[in-house]
């Protein structure tokens, strides 16, 4: 049940992000992943001073995971726009 939940909550960030990615501006995304990186900082912190070690390391696994989605999507986002703006397509485009 436990990793059920953790499965549930590593999806929500995910779907959490795509909606950021699509109705929020691209700046709220750098700030979401600043945030997200001290909070990856934070929880190596606890890691080394914590004496549960299962649960720090499920925390690390959900803040890297956490990351790498808002990384991803916010390199996905800015090659779009940079394709956009100057007219590059992978290949074929739908307005030939």
């Amino acid at each position: 049940i436990y990793l059920l939940s953790l499965n549930g909550l590593v999806f929500f960030f995910f779907v959490f992000h795509v909606f950021l990615v699509y109705l929020f501006s691209f700046r709220f995304l750098n700030f979401l992943v600043s945030v997200e990186i001290s909070l990856l900082f934070s929880f190596f912190f606890f890691v080394f001073f914590s004496s549960y070690v299962e649960v720090s390391y499920i925390l690390v696994f959900l803040s890297l995971v956490a990351c790498g989605v808002a990384t991803g999507l916010s390199v996905m986002v800015s090659w779009i726009r940079y394709s956009d703006k100057n007219g590059l397509y992978l290949g074929t485009s739908i307005y030939e």
